[in-house]
């Protein structure tokens, strides 16, 4: 039997759809492929670990083909961790942690530095990458890469904006930039962070993460009326992020939206326990 006769056969299981992704893969139907990946993943492979790390990595490097970076590095990181060392997956994640969906032979192996982090080992990642930034100042997103594992794994805003900046210097018209020193001094310096959030809305009004950081701001340094239409924007792209429900029941009940505020802070209780990663590092 064939595997897409499988998966009809039986849709509930795993493996099948696994295995009918990986052949997708192979062909190069690229969206068929993950979403069969992701399917499989989720259902779960029984007592299968290999066929599992294969299928993230499968899953990780499509993610990445279709500029979902982010994605794609959280989808790496649990091979890391789980000890799975190959050239290939460093190439993959130093090209989703530089933005990039092919490959070439000038790209920074910043993939053994995510994959230290991913394994907990700190010091050494940061030390690799900072010798990285040191032979490599000059290629695009390098110093962004950094500056995200400073601000995102170690937890040190101080030292990521001044990554953050080396970026925008090199690229001054980057918002990805941008929208990372302002999440980083909304943990500390809401009004620092509102003029980096502005510009980089400006500079791409399409990112949804700009809009969603560019209200918190604004309600944080007491513009509601201006943060309400910013985070309202925010939420249809995101409508399981619990930040968003909270800052809006704030923003709306200071402008006298009570009944708006109410609604808001009910989805906000509903979604603050649940599993999964916040767009933001935690305040």
């Amino acid at each position: 039997m064939s595997f897409s006769r499988a998966v009809q056969a039986d849709p509930k299981v795993g493996t099948p759809q696994v295995m009918l992704g990986l052949c997708e893969f192979e062909l190069g139907h690229d969206e068929s492929a993950l979403a069969h990946l992701q399917n499989g993943l989720r259902l779960g492979i029984a007592d299968n670990p290999q066929l599992r790390n294969v299928a993230l990595f499968h899953e990780a490097v499509l993610q990445q083909r279709t500029g979902k970076f982010e994605a794609a590095l959280q989808t790496f990181y649990p091979l890391c961790s789980a000890g799975v060392q190959s050239d290939q997956l460093i190439t993959a994640i130093s090209l989703a942690a530089l933005h990039l969906r092919a490959s070439d032979s000038s790209v920074p192996s910043v993939g053994h530095a995510e994959c230290l982090a991913a394994q907990k080992q700190f010091e050494q990642a940061r030390t690799d990458y900072r010798a990285l930034v040191q032979r490599h100042p000059n290629f695009p997103n390098i110093h962004y890469a950094f500056g995200r594992f400073l601000l995102l794994i170690v937890h040190d805003p101080a030292a990521a904006i001044a990554q953050f900046e080396e970026e925008i210097k090199n690229q001054p018209s980057n918002p990805l930039a941008r929208l990372q020193i302002a999440a980083a001094e909304y943990q500390v310096d809401s009004p620092a962070g509102l003029p980096y959030a502005e510009a980089a809305v400006k500079l791409d009004p399409n990112i949804p993460l700009g809009h969603y950081l560019l209200g918190l701001l604004l309600e944080d340094t007491g513009q509601d009326n201006r943060a309400i239409p910013e985070l309202e924007l925010a939420r249809k792209s995101f409508p399981t992020e619990s930040g968003i429900y909270y800052a809006l029941g704030k923003a709306y009940a200071h402008a006298g939206r009570t009944q708006d505020a109410a609604q808001a802070r009910a989805v906000f209780k509903r979604l603050k326990d649940q599993p999964g990663p916040s767009l933001l590092p935690a305040r």
